[in-house]
């Protein structure tokens, strides 16, 4: 039997890898549409992982085929693990203020923490300093590890184009994110590693949803206690109080049974009507001339409208006019009724002044008297009104403080943004910020909290340029200059920008 030669070997082969090559693009299309979550990144590469040949002769060729779906997981699971950095910084920056505030605050932690730390561990002092050391550092660390892996995303189109350098950026993403889940070994990239780094990758992608809360348990020492320990003695107090209650019935009757409940209602009615009702009706009475009178007043006023009827009469035996018109009879009334005596002192100095009009004058001496009643009334009215403003101030302070607070909070204050947006750009504007990886960290953070204020509390076509700039602040491609542009462009478009 004949060997075969040369050219039927190479034809063979041909005919092989033709075969193979038709499958795995076959393979390749079928998933590539469905790789734009880290559930479908996982099933693909565990997929992946499950169908490498057996042959050696074959795996060069099975890998270089899925390369580029196996990139693009990568993508996704570096930009789901800066997500979840970006959740574990908020949680400790909870945890810092929360922190700061019992170091300055030392009573309230005391009696805020589990008893048992009274007498066992470390001294509060140095609970609360070291808790925000680890803090601090771990903070620092997510910082750097957010902006390495921002910078080594930069490369990653380039990836495509070579067989080895798709699996080096994907070596490389996940060599970065053996540091943020505390994963020491050193890997270094070998030309002959690929399998095993398709199985880190799917390991990643397995865990990536919960990275947030694996980057927390490093540090669990520095979680704020919970609700029931913080209020312990609150909730212990409230027990004791209630177990007293119950064991004596009738002071809970003497303070909220129907008989106290009714006490409560008459006297609320009772000081309403002292404080607020009677007060605003001596003011409307004493402005407006509306509201109740009392006896005296009425007697006076009778009184008054008789004179001027009186005066109103002809003045020679039935025939000629009288001191007044009609119409200055009502002008004198109506101006009385709201505290202007004015027009009646004026028609009793236009009265004759002759010698029997002081002795025989009765209309002249009864005008006098009334003038002086109703001056001493309206003295006492004004005196009232006076208090009764003073007693109603409180309850205006109160009402003013309350409007006040109402309208701080339905209407939203943009100063936050503001001062959010100014923030930013001094991280921008950092020396050699595109090359501090933890400064770029930083400043990825920020833009991330003032993503998530822009998207709660602003709306329409404003909320949708305002992300896009941010986009192009948070973007390795802009220099600092074009970002200072883009800012200073910001604070003179957006109106809610504006002090």
């Amino acid at each position: 039997m004949s060997l075969p030669s040369f050219a039927d070997v190479k034809e063979a082969l041909q005919k092989k890898w033709s075969s193979l090559s038709q499958n795995f693009k076959a393979e390749q299309k079928q998933h590539i549409k469905n790789i734009d979550t880290s559930a479908y990144a996982q099933v693909f590469v565990e997929r992946v992982v499950n169908n490498i040949p057996a042959k050696e002769d074959e795996i060069d060729a099975y890998l270089n085929m899925h390369k580029a779906n196996l990139l693009r997981s990568a993508k996704i699971l570096s930009e789901e693990s800066q997500v979840q950095i970006l959740k574990a910084l908020q949680e400790i920056d909870r945890r810092l203020m929360y922190w700061h505030y019992q170091k300055n605050h030392w009573w309230g932690y005391f009696f805020g923490k589990n008893p048992l730390k009274w007498v066992i561990g470390k001294s509060q002092v140095e609970e609360i300093e070291e808790n925000i050391v680890l803090l601090k550092n771990k903070q620092q660390e997510l910082y750097f590890c957010l902006g390495e892996l921002s910078a080594h995303e930069q490369s990653y189109l380039i990836s495509f184009n070579d067989y080895l350098a798709s699996y080096e950026w994907i070596d490389q993403t996940l060599e970065v994110l053996s540091h943020v889940t505390g994963d020491n070994a050193e890997y270094a990239f070998y030309e002959r590693d690929f399998i095993s780094i398709i199985g880190r990758l799917s390991s990643g992608l397995k865990v990536v949803a919960s990275l947030d809360a694996a980057i927390l348990s490093s540090i669990a020492s520095t979680a704020m206690p919970y609700h029931f320990t913080r209020n312990w003695l609150r909730y212990g107090l409230v027990l004791a109080g209630a177990s007293y209650a119950y064991k004596n019935p009738e002071l809970v009757d003497s303070l909220v049974g129907p008989e106290a409940l009714q006490r409560y209602q008459a006297s609320l009615t009772e000081n309403f009507k002292e404080s607020v009702a009677d007060p605003l009706e001596n003011i409307g009475r004493r402005l407006f001339g509306i509201g109740g009178t009392n006896a005296d007043i009425q007697g006076l006023r009778k009184s008054l409208e008789t004179y001027l009827d009186v005066l109103a009469k002809p003045k020679y035996a039935g025939w000629g006019p009288g001191y007044i018109t009609p119409e200055q009879k009502i002008l004198i009334l109506s101006e009385e009724m709201k505290g202007n005596l004015a027009p009646l002192q004026s028609l009793l100095d236009s009265l004759p002044k002759k010698a029997h009009n002081f002795i025989f004058g009765d209309n002249f001496i009864q005008g006098e008297s009334l003038l002086l009643n109703l001056r001493g009334y309206h003295a006492a009215e004004m005196f009232a009104m006076l208090r009764n403003v003073a007693l109603l101030t409180p309850a205006t302070i109160a009402g003013w403080i309350g409007y006040s607070g109402y309208k701080k909070v339905s209407e939203y204050d943009y100063k936050i943004i503001r001062y959010a947006l100014a923030d930013i750009a001094k991280l921008i504007v950092t020396k050699d910020i595109a090359q501090d990886n933890a400064a770029y960290g930083k400043l990825l953070y920020s833009i991330y909290n003032l993503k998530q204020k822009v998207t709660r509390d602003i709306f329409g076509e404003d909320r949708r340029l305002f992300l896009h700039d941010l986009k192009q602040l948070e973007s390795r491609a802009q220099n600092v200059d074009a970002k200072k542009q883009v800012i200073d462009s910001m604070f003179k478009q957006y109106s809610f920008l504006k002090a």
